[in-house]
């Protein structure tokens, strides 16, 4: 290229134009939009016309804001999930061996402050196979199922304890239905009575 030339098609040029484009059709929609809406009749004050645009913009922020914070949350487990999976290979391994018992129950516990009773059963289920790992009872496998981990706790003391979390963990792979704080209790009194055997 010639001193004095410049470059006619770029990628920065082809983005100016692309914005100018989108900028130039919101406003046809804008215009489109001001001629369908109905005219008010007269004597209505403007202070209450602005005012009622004013509720209306405040309405939908809180609705975008509330279909934000749901998405969010329906989301928050699969986000989770990815931290404490990785990828070797294209094959999915579980990191729980690298999750310390402890931060399973502050996983747990920040899930249940928040309401998230569905997290924070799985997060107790979580601590109790890093405890089965620990104690040289039941090592991770990636392919072990719930129904293999009651077969493995069957002879121990507390098996019902263990029972409680594993059944629970599976009801909860299983089903979409709501989580109540009874469920979160249970399984935590079934973790404490888990954690104190030694």
């Amino acid at each position: 290229m010639k001193e004095g030339e410049f470059e006619k098609n770029s990628i920065g040029w082809q983005l100016s134009q692309l914005q100018q484009q989108v900028g130039e059709w919101l406003e046809l929609q804008t215009m489109r939009l001001n001629k369908n809406i109905p005219q008010l009749p007269e004597g209505i004050p403007s202070w209450l016309v602005e005012g009622l645009k004013a509720i209306a913009w405040i309405a939908a922020f809180a609705l975008l804001l509330w279909l934000v914070r749901y998405v969010w949350r329906r989301l928050e487990p699969y986000f989770i999930e990815l931290k404490t999976r990785g990828a070797v290979g294209g094959k999915t391994t579980s990191r729980t061996s690298e999750m310390p018992v402890e931060a399973w129950l502050k996983r747990s516990q920040t899930y249940f402050d928040r309401g998230n009773y569905r997290e924070a059963c799985r997060c107790l289920y979580m601590a109790t196979l890093q405890l089965l790992h620990e104690r040289a009872i039941a090592r991770h496998q990636l392919s072990r199922t719930d129904r293999e981990y009651l077969q493995l706790v069957q002879q121990l003391p507390q098996f019902q304890s263990y029972r409680t979390l594993i059944t629970t963990h599976e009801q909860l792979c299983f089903s979409d239905g709501e989580v109540l704080s009874e469920t979160f209790e249970r399984c935590q009194q079934a973790y404490r009575d888990i954690a104190r055997q030694e």
